[in-house]
C-alpha cells in the first residue's frame, strides 16, 4: 500500500498551470529566460512551463 501511495503522490505533482497547446507571449517567454538566467529556475523547470 505504500507503493501505491507514493505513486498517487507524484501523479499529483503535475503543473496545473501547463497548456500545452497554447504559446506563450513574448513577456511571458521573457519572464521564463530571466528566471533561468538568474538561477531561480533550472532549464528543465522551464521546459515544464
Amino acid at each position: 500500500m505504500a507503493e501505491k501511495s507514493k505513486k498517487q503522490q507524484s501523479s499529483k505533482r503535475k503543473i496545473v498551470s501547463r497548456e500545452p497547446y497554447k504559446r506563450r507571449s513574448e513577456a511571458e517567454k521573457q519572464k521564463i529566460v530571466y528566471e533561468v538566467t538568474k538561477g531561480i529556475i533550472g532549464i528543465r523547470a522551464a521546459c515544464r512551463k
